[in-house]
């Protein structure tokens, strides 16, 4: 993004920037390197964005004022999302889904999940009209719906775990359940994070 738009200038809350750090040690790199070889990321050497201001965690747009609210826990820790009051619209990111398999790899209890299920909360708490989500379906329409949809998506997560007897049960439930959804690669990775001892090539 810095290098398309060198003038920008790039903020984030410190919980942000936490998980950015995390995100460039060296095991992280390792790990995403697997998943993208052959140098696709260019990971630079220290974050890439300035703090926000704790006491005032606003960003100025184009002549509109952005909101931002922590949201605690969704798909990770520390996530937030932006709330323009005069748009009555919320930009969510990671924690609304539309259409797409939530990554439930980083939510495996059932306290965490409920925690997603809050967070969600948090955003139907503003009213929005326009909901801008982090994944989906290409060529969805966003809309306020998919609060309640991300919600019923962790429920029925929540359910299986308990019927599920390993990771490739796990997905063979969730796509019978839930077949219309993208994203079968973030589903098996979060059956395999769900059930570790099931390893295995999915069938």
């Amino acid at each position: 993004m810095v290098m398309r738009f060198p003038n920008v200038n790039v903020v984030a809350t410190a919980g942000t920037l936490a998980h950015m750090e995390e995100q460039l040690s060296p095991p992280a790199q390792a790990f995403w390197t697997t998943w993208f070889p052959d140098n696709q990321i260019d990971f630079p050497a220290s974050p890439p964005a300035e703090a926000l201001n704790s006491d005032n965690l606003t960003i100025n747009l184009e002549g509109h004022t952005l909101h931002v609210v922590p949201a605690g826990h969704s798909d990770t820790d520390d996530t937030s999302f932006l709330w323009v009051p005069d748009l009555k619209m919320a930009v969510t990111g990671d924690v609304v889904y539309n259409g797409a398999y939530s990554y439930l790899a980083e939510s495996l209890t059932a306290s965490l999940r409920q925690k997603w299920i809050d967070a969600i909360e948090k955003v139907k708490s503003y009213q929005p009209e326009t909901v801008v989500v982090g994944h989906k379906i290409p060529g969805a329409v966003d809309g306020s719906w998919t609060l309640n949809a991300t919600q019923d998506y962790i429920r029925l997560w929540d359910r299986l775990v308990g019927e599920a007897k390993d990771a490739n049960h796990m997905y063979e439930k969730v796509r019978a359940a839930d077949p219309d959804r993208t994203g079968e690669f973030v589903l098996w990775w979060s059956c395999l994070q769900q059930f570790p001892a099931n390893q295995t090539e999915k069938v």
